[in-house]
């Protein structure tokens, strides 16, 4: 059902490993170094340059981390490494305490938010002031995708929730850059987002 063969094979070797034989933290990352997964093997060269323990999480990404985290947005798997690198490159990380409005409709938009970590709410001001909750995004989401392909107005308010938001910011002309160069493989991501920013 995952689709990849050499992926499924590997899941199931992994699954039917004797765990007395199972070769320690230190091995198995000096034997990751030469896997021909570029990702596997820089993210490898990083931990043993580092030490030989796995680095713990931190409230900082560097551009690796980065990269780990715009894969896994439907927005950004299409793309290759290289532009994904790019990306990361010209995205800034961002903590949104609880009640901060990430983006307020109405403004310019020329950005794209990821969550990383929390959720937010999306409001919308109604013509006798109130404000209306359209919906949430959490941890994986992005916001402000429209924004930045029509370089229009945020079309609405999106506040940090309970615990607060670490996101990155990538900025709209990086984006733009990408469709330009791209448009087959950024165009199935772009287009698979459901963004009311």
């Amino acid at each position: 059902s995952i689709g990849d063969r050499r992926l499924s094979s590997a899941l199931v070797r992994l699954m039917e490993l004797d765990i007395d034989r199972v070769p320690t933290g230190e091995a198995t990352v000096a034997r990751l170094v030469d896997d021909e997964d570029p990702w596997v093997s820089r993210l490898a060269r990083r931990v043993i340059e580092g030490g030989t323990e796995l680095p713990e999480t931190s409230r900082t990404l560097g551009d690796l981390e980065t990269m780990l985290v715009l894969r896994r947005v439907p927005l950004f798997e299409g793309l290759d490494p290289e532009d994904l690198q790019r990306i990361a490159m010209h995205s800034t990380e961002h903590l949104y305490p609880a009640g901060e409005a990430l983006v307020r409709e109405g403004d310019i938009g020329d950005s794209i938010i990821v969550i990383v970590e929390g959720s937010v709410q999306v409001e919308k001001a109604e013509p006798d002031g109130t404000e209306r909750m359209i919906r949430t995004y959490e941890h994986g989401d992005h916001i402000g995708e429209l924004a930045v392909l029509r370089e229009a107005p945020r079309a609405a308010t999106v506040v940090a929730q309970e615990g607060g938001v670490r996101g990155l910011v990538i900025e709209g002309e990086s984006l733009r850059a990408i469709l330009r160069e791209r448009p087959d493989a950024a165009r199935r991501g772009w287009t698979a987002g459901n963004d009311t920013t």
